[in-house]
């Protein structure tokens, strides 16, 4: 079984030795703010439907635009996707070390602890933080994003004869929504970071005072808090596959 070393008031120790900042004044992240940010996200979501209303426009000037477009897509889905693998290892640890099992078999038992030993290293990578560096890779893709706008898509725009200014500035807005660091999709995920932080942090807490139950019901609390955000991604990430669908298609024409 995992070993769990005495810990001061302000600082804990990672199982690799890691020291651990515990300050009281680490910003946290309630499930109010989570779903201000996932509404925020849906608005900016809502605006890919200028996408799906021009698309027939721009299948009819076909250009090798329509494959970068498919791309910017690709990298939207990256975010989103990479967000789910954080979160959901998470949400499926249950904590039980196995000892106090009579009934079950000795390779069982030590199954069990097996995966205690697992599930605690991965709490203390989340308390770390492990998961807000991680989203930062999310600054990455919006910037991308914006450099396919630029180089590739505005031209392509300019040119379909069919598309209206009206159009075309419902476009430039889009794509400025996500080209920005601070937009709505980076500024949910790092905020759903730190929340994921604060909460594994909550059930180390548990953990160390040797209340098991404690623990798991605080995870099982978490499922419900991170809900709202995880269906607000999770209604992106199909709408994004079918417009990546949609233009992967179109680029074929060319």
């Amino acid at each position: 079984m995992l070993a769990l070393e005495e810990f001061e008031s302000s600082t804990r120790l990672s199982p690799m030795g890691l020291s651990i900042n515990l300050s009281t004044e680490t910003d946290m992240v309630d499930p109010t703010t989570l779903f201000e940010a996932s509404t925020a996200l849906a608005e900016t979501v809502s605006k890919l439907g200028i996408l799906e209303a021009v698309k027939k426009k721009l299948a009819s000037q076909p250009d090798v635009a329509a494959t970068k477009l498919a791309g910017a897509l690709a990298e939207l889905q990256k975010t989103f996707l990479a967000f789910d693998a954080e979160v959901v290892p998470y949400l499926a640890i249950y904590l039980e070390r196995g000892e106090e099992r009579q009934d079950l078999t000795e390779t069982v038992r030590y199954e069990l602890k097996r995966q205690y030993r697992k599930d605690v290293n991965l709490l203390y990578s989340l308390e770390g933080g492990a998961a807000l560096v991680r989203a930062s890779a999310a600054r990455g893709h919006c910037g991308r994003i914006g450099n396919i706008y630029d180089v590739y898509l505005n031209p392509w725009f300019k040119k379909v004869v069919h598309l209206n200014e009206s159009e075309r500035a419902a476009l430039k807005d889009l794509f400025d929504r996500l080209r920005f660091g601070d937009n709505e999709i980076v500024l949910l995920i790092e905020r759903s970071a730190m929340w994921l932080g604060n909460s594994a942090r909550e059930v180390l807490d548990h953990v160390e005072n040797g209340d098991l139950n404690l623990a798991n019901d605080t995870i099982a609390s978490a499922r419900k808090q991170i809900l709202p955000v995880r269906k607000s991604l999770s209604d992106a990430l199909n709408r994004i596959r079918k417009l990546e669908a949609d233009f992967i298609e179109i680029s074929g024409v060319v």
